[in-house]
């Protein structure tokens, strides 16, 4: 089981209840950070050994065209989609960048996907994250709720959710 600490939430309903959320639904998440500026989030991926850059194109293209057909059929235009890679001796960071005006819990699942389908093992999994299907349930409903909350919100603090040591923290950044 996760123990969480949690930052009091002053930045907008349910902003650090979705980070963390998140990361309780999604143990392939190392990190999610909301960037109040750009009002959107940055999901932080762990990829062991380095990715190339004909490896990377092939990433941005494939994320590229299948956010866009997701938006498509959800009816909403991305606004905002980023990529970008860091590379860390043998791991490589991952950080795609959504504007939460469009962003729905099944496109992250669908990033999540493409993710897994694409590194296989060499993606970092936090090994203690597996939740019950009905805790499972529940994570996606707070997700759901706590994004349509978020994108009425305004004002909110620009915060930062990681895992340590099986625990998710909230930081106000």
């Amino acid at each position: 089981m996760n123990n969480t600490n949690i930052a009091p939430d002053r930045s907008g309903p349910g902003s650090a209840g979705l980070l963390v959320s998140i990361l309780l639904r999604f143990p392939e998440v190392g990190s999610v950070t909301f960037d109040p500026d750009n009002h959107s989030l940055r999901f932080t991926l762990l990829v062991r050994g380095r990715l190339e850059s004909t490896g990377y194109e092939q990433l941005l293209e494939l994320l590229d065209s299948s956010v866009r057909a997701f938006g498509v059929l959800q009816g909403a235009d991305p606004r905002l989609l980023g990529v970008e890679r860091t590379s860390f001796g043998q791991v490589t960071a991952i950080e795609f960048t959504r504007d939460v005006e469009t962003l729905t819990r099944e496109e992250i699942a669908m990033l999540i996907e493409l993710a897994r389908d694409g590194f296989g093992e060499r993606l970092v999994v936090e090994a203690d994250g597996a939740l019950v299907e009905e805790d499972l349930l529940v994570q996606e409903q707070l997700i759901d709720a706590a994004l349509d909350d978020l994108r009425d919100a305004r004002g909110q603090q620009n915060l930062i959710a990681y895992r340590e040591g099986g625990r998710v923290m909230v930081f106000n950044k």
